[in-house]
């Protein structure tokens, strides 16, 4: 399937802008985005891993994610959920 040209560099654009907003990030909140959105790994799994309690993997995850947004709305991308 070929992709149109215009949404590959859009795609491209929002990819770089995500990638600024995650090196926003404290280096925690990095680590704990990492492993639950790209590997896609459970809170309890991060939890041990890093050795603090779920409640604590939780609030990086809500500060990370709250974080992103913003940054990803200030460089103008609108989001929906």
């Amino acid at each position: 399937m070929e992709v149109d040209p215009g949404e590959q560099v859009m795609m491209e654009e929002l990819r770089r802008r995500l990638d600024e907003c995650m090196q926003a990030l404290s280096p925690r909140q990095q680590i704990v985005a990492e492993l639950i959105w790209m590997q896609e790994k459970a809170a309890k799994a991060v939890a041990e891993q890093l050795r603090v309690s779920e409640p604590a993997i939780s609030q990086h995850v809500k500060k990370a994610r709250e974080s992103v947004r913003g940054c990803l709305e200030r460089h103008g991308y609108q989001m929906i959920c």
